[in-house]
């Protein structure tokens, strides 16, 4: 396609006759910024030689079908809004500066809900943006990863509705809006919540890739392992918005993705975490390395040693921070202490012994609604109470789990 030098065209079709080219109007007066549709140019004395250039590009088709009529197969433009059209005749020139626009593309700007249950496929969704209807923008096709959505409606050009499908729980899928002036997407747009309460997420060393468990129902389902997945998770820390970052036992770290059980642009690091937690915008770990307790920044790597002390050797390291302290475990001889720590320090405090069966390891540790929680060795989930250390079995089948979290 060729952009001719706008000068150079005009000075070659000056002090045009009376008898040239007159534009009146364009029909449609938009078209897409992709180009290729067809719009209709109304005035007087086209010949059959016209040429017609939008926004300075030349069109690839022009075709007068009377004197007063011009077929035009729009090139595509630079960017939204006005183009210029200049027809070019035998007998002159016409120019008008505003006749015709290109449309905006569809932008998409927020969803809600930002949370649907993963099974359900009867959750309403509204998508507001801009450019669903105006324009000729046409029926929108909205797809979900990629999978198109079969009830659409669109309400206005600011907002569509759609049913969203069923999904992988914990996967945050991409939402793309398709119509004839364009296509926009958000990444990331909500994220498919197992149910209607908060509950704890284990990441299983074999069998199913992860199991939730809600405690206040007592109930579970496992997320089946994919026949590709290789991923295995030392700890995960779920971000201030929820998203689930796993620490792999090669070093490596990155967020979940729940669709492929892989890590999204994983970085290596140098330490091995048996344990990680998020107390606000702090990461705090146990590195089994050095055996020392710090805090980490995932974004470079940095883990910064806090207090003195060795970790106790060799195993049953968790951490958790019930609200207002942090706790940690870690096997002393034969049996297992819940002991606090200071995270400006990092000097223990005094330990709560678990009152557990002997040479059982624990894998990780969290807080939720009142009680400890620890996957052990045995392939056991056991609550611990947290002034007694009594523990006792949870009802769940999570098998042999090296990480474990909070969902809300």
């Amino acid at each position: 396609m060729t952009r001719l030098p706008l000068l150079a065209l005009l000075a070659a079709c000056a002090d045009p006759p009376a008898s040239g080219p007159q534009l009146e109007r364009a029909e449609p007066p938009y078209g897409p910024l992709i180009g290729g549709t067809t719009i209709t140019l109304h005035g007087a004395n086209f010949d059959p030689t016209a040429r017609v250039l939008v926004g300075g590009r030349e069109a690839p088709l022009a075709f007068a079908r009377t004197a007063s009529e011009l077929d035009v197969v729009i090139p595509p433009g630079d960017a939204p809004g006005d183009a210029e059209l200049i027809v070019l005749a035998a007998h002159g020139t016409a120019i008008e500066p505003a006749m015709f626009r290109y449309s905006a593309p569809p932008t998409v700007l927020a969803l809600s809900p930002n949370s649907i249950p993963y099974d359900a496929g009867t959750t309403q969704v509204t998508l507001e943006g801009t450019g669903f209807a105006d324009d000729g923008a046409g029926e929108p096709d909205v797809l979900v990863d990629g999978v198109p959505v079969e009830d659409v409606t669109v309400v206005s050009d600011t907002q569509l509705v759609f049913t969203a499908p069923p999904g992988p729980a914990f996967a945050r899928p991409t939402i793309e809006v398709r119509n004839v002036n364009g296509a926009a997407s958000k990444p990331r747009a909500f994220r498919y919540s197992p149910g209607p309460n908060g509950g704890l997420l284990l990441f299983s060393r074999f069998g199913a890739f992860a199991t939730f468990y809600d405690p206040v129902t007592q109930t579970s389902f496992s997320i089946p392992r994919l026949p590709t997945g290789t991923t295995n998770l030392t700890t995960v820390v779920a971000d201030a918005r929820g998203d689930l970052w796993g620490v792999e036992r090669s070093r490596r770290i990155g967020r979940i993705d729940f669709r492929t059980q892989t890590l999204i642009d994983p970085v290596s690091i140098s330490q091995l975490f048996p344990a990680l937690v998020r107390v606000g915008a702090t990461w705090y770990g146990l590195e089994r390395i050095q055996r020392r307790f710090g805090a980490f920044d995932p974004v470079s790597g940095t883990f910064s040693v806090k207090g003195t002390q060795l970790l106790p050797c060799c195993g049953s390291y968790g951490i958790a921070f019930d609200g207002a302290t942090l706790w940690y475990t870690s096997r002393v001889g034969g049996g297992i202490n819940l002991t606090p720590i200071s995270m400006e320090t990092g000097e223990p405090g005094v330990p709560l012994p678990i009152q557990n069966p002997a040479g059982l390891h624990f894998e990780e540790l969290r807080y939720y609604k009142g009680l400890f929680y620890a996957p052990s060795s045995d392939e056991t989930l056991r609550a611990i109470d947290p002034v007694t250390g009594a523990t006792t079995i949870v009802p769940v089948a999570a098998g042999r789990c090296n990480a474990m979290e909070v969902v809300e």
